[in-house]
């Protein structure tokens, strides 16, 4: 079961979004992990600072979050708590 973290880059990084997901993918690559962006095909600038990480090892997620957070650029990095049913 993959586990999902969810990313926030600063508007500057969007800006550079090659070398910042770069930087991102390189902390990936050792761990499978995938990038996505959460609003594929939004025009809207804030919407575009978003993505998702998955992670094919869910017991991995913190140790990726901890690197993701150092990567420059990156505002937030972490896993969405699951939701309660009504």
């Amino acid at each position: 079961m993959v586990t999902n973290i969810t990313l926030q880059i600063s508007s500057e990084a969007l800006a550079n979004i090659k070398e910042t997901q770069s930087n991102i993918l390189e902390v990936l690559k050792n761990v499978g992990g995938t990038l996505k962006p959460l609003h594929p095909h939004s025009r809207d600038p804030e919407l575009q600072r978003f993505f998702i990480v998955g992670v094919p090892v869910p017991s991995d997620a913190e140790k990726i979050i901890g690197r993701l957070r150092q990567v420059p650029g990156v505002e937030a990095a972490y896993v969405k708590p699951l939701g309660e049913p009504p």
